[in-house]
């Protein structure tokens, strides 16, 4: 079972007065079995800290050390990825003062902080800025230093291509994305990537464009305007063709190629992207933009 924290805020939170049922807490198993309620609020080099009430009624807070605990269920764990889910760019402030949070715990097994974090970072891309980007890249080095978790420092590594690439360390960028594709990466993992690779390529290729107008009439531009169209639909379409990528990149990377065929002169080829993209990703954000495209073409 999944232990995680609650990502609810304490701002959300139903008053106790009011609540049918105590909040939910943390529960700490010790090494020789005992258990331990309340809400982890800290951490030392050597433990972890947890208020809880007393028998008295009295709030106490002890350090527990690492090495008496055999596990720790974090509260809420079957809301935490819902909530994560729903959550936008117009959030990133938000998640990024529940990763402050919890940041602490990133190392702890079973801890959330590394799944935050990286939809913190997500979050803070797409809002962009240079602060944003700055701080979402230096999430995203905490998680693969220091996270528990395997698939969080997957996600981290993949993410942080983009990370670069929006920092304009487009040539980093590209390096990684190759890197990556060619380890041993989750078939998750290589689909996002592809598509992050895609968007670096397809800036390369325009920048081609614009330094060698006339690459028809150059026999030693033309394969490498080739080579390097090819690829970047290749990577924007490997996500569709990849199974087990993530529901999210998609559509984003159909959509992009839509953009990208329809601005180099494929239009037939982009019509044909955005009919798939409305047939099979209907309810996504990405479908309603090439729904417009399909109506205005």
């Amino acid at each position: 079972m999944r232990r995680i924290l609650s990502f609810l805020t304490a701002a959300l939170a139903v008053p106790a007065a009011f609540s049918a049922e105590p909040p939910p807490q943390d529960v700490i198993t010790s090494t020789a079995g005992v258990t331990m309620s309340g809400t982890l609020t800290g951490r030392t080099d050597t433990g972890v800290e947890l208020r809880s009430q007393s028998p008295t009624g009295a709030v106490v807070t002890q350090v527990v050390p690492l090495d008496n605990i055999e596990r720790i269920d974090f509260a809420n764990a079957d809301k935490l990825q819902e909530e994560i889910a729903k959550t936008t760019k117009a959030d990133a402030r938000r998640m990024l003062q529940r990763w402050r949070q919890d940041e602490k715990f990133i190392d702890i097994p079973e801890s959330p902080a590394g799944a935050v974090g990286v939809r913190t970072a997500q979050l803070l891309l797409e809002a962009g800025g240079t602060e944003n980007v700055r701080t979402a890249g230096e999430i995203l080095q905490t998680i693969t230093d220091k996270a528990w978790s395997v698939v969080d420092k997957d996600r981290a590594k993949a993410l942080t291509i983009e990370s670069l690439r929006n920092a304009g360390k487009v040539e980093e960028a590209e390096k990684a994305a190759r890197e990556y594709l060619s380890g041993d990466a989750s078939a998750e993992g290589k689909a996002e990537v592809s598509y992050y690779l895609a968007l670096v390529l397809a800036d390369k290729y325009r920048i081609f464009i614009e330094d060698n107008p006339r690459w028809q009439h150059d026999p030693y531009m033309r394969p490498q305007r080739q080579r390097l169209y090819n690829e970047v639909l290749d990577n924007f379409l490997a996500s569709y063709l990849q199974y087990g990528a993530p529901p999210e990149i998609t559509p984003k990377s159909l959509l992009s190629s839509v953009t990208f065929l329809d601005k180099y002169g494929e239009h037939d080829e982009a019509v044909a992207i955005a009919q798939d993209l409305t047939t099979v990703f209907g309810t996504s954000p990405e479908a309603a933009e090439a729904k417009k495209f399909l109506e205005n073409n």
